[in-house]
């Protein structure tokens, strides 16, 4: 059964990251009550991002001037 963990999940079965994996259905059922992953329901939608952000302008300070040493 698909299932996308929320977490890291390590055990013997080997370590699966955060993301979508498929588990056996009483894992992904013991995995959602718990909190620990969402159930799959199928394809979703691609997002994809449209925010730009403005550019910032460079500006750089001259060195101070030191003195002469004595």
């Amino acid at each position: 059964m698909k299932v996308k963990l929320l977490q890291l999940m390590a055990g013997p079965m080997g370590v699966f990251p955060a993301g979508q994996h498929d588990l056996p259905e009483e894992l992904v059922r013991a995995l959602v009550a718990g909190g620990y992953a969402e159930a799959d329901v199928g394809p979703q939608k691609p997002i994809f991002e449209t925010a730009t952000l403005a550019p910032v302008p460079e500006t750089a300070d001259l060195p101070k001037k030191r003195g002469r040493r004595k």
